[in-house]
């Protein structure tokens, strides 16, 4: 079973988003003087990227979304003002360079659900019984513990994976028997997945260049 934190994150999230209504109201004036495109870490499947389009939604049309191979890739794309915005995750280890930086500034946070974890196999093979490898990116690598028991724990080797994505894409290349992934990835890679899954809230930081337009319009 899943802790206590686990057990209703979307009634917590829904009462954050009553208390602050607007967390992404500067995108509307980012929209006002032009398409606002947006970077985060890749590839196509991760929660970053489901939470850019997340803000990207609150923008007037569909803004473009670049998805790169790391958050400090996509920090390039703003600071070199490829990209209005940086989408980075606040469980991200190194996410304190973004903050202390003299070529960005925080511009807002705001909460979003992950998209649903789990773990997933290849829809043609068999629930793993004896020894078998399992891809994972570190920051969900601690819920192995909920999903396996001890026997099981005990045949397993975790591999890491750079992301979510990239892990289900490594069971369907058959490198791994098994990955812990999100919803959509194990949809692209059209796996199965083998139990429950959980939907985390996370706060994600919005970072824009230190000299971007957004500051000058409101002098």
């Amino acid at each position: 079973m899943f802790p206590e934190m686990y057990s209703d994150p979307q009634a917590r999230y829904s009462i954050w988003m009553e208390r602050n209504p607007q967390p992404l109201g500067f995108l509307t004036s980012l929209c006002e003087h032009g398409r606002v495109r947006i970077s985060t870490r890749g590839p196509d499947g991760t929660s970053s990227a489901a939470a850019a389009r997340h803000i990207g939604s609150s923008a007037d049309g569909d803004p473009p979304l670049l998805l790169r191979d790391s958050y400090e890739d996509a920090a390039e794309d703003v600071a070199a003002h490829r990209a209005d915005c940086l989408v980075v995750a606040n469980a991200y280890a190194g996410i304190n360079r973004f903050y202390i930086s003299k070529k960005l500034v925080l511009a807002t946070a705001f909460p979003f659900m992950t998209p649903p974890y789990g773990v997933a196999i290849r829809r043609d093979a068999k629930r793993p019984e004896n020894t078998f490898k399992l891809a994972t990116h570190p920051a969900p690598r601690h819920l192995i513990n909920d999903w396996f028991t001890v026997q099981q724990l005990s045949n397993l080797v975790v591999i890491e994976a750079s992301s979510t994505s990239t892990a289900a894409k490594m069971v369907d290349a058959g490198e791994v028997c098994a990955c812990i992934t999100t919803e959509p990835a194990r949809r692209k890679h059209k796996l199965a997945f083998i139990t429950q899954t959980v939907r985390i809230p996370i706060l994600w930081s919005v970072f824009v260049s230190t000299n971007h337009k957004i500051f000058l319009w409101s002098t």
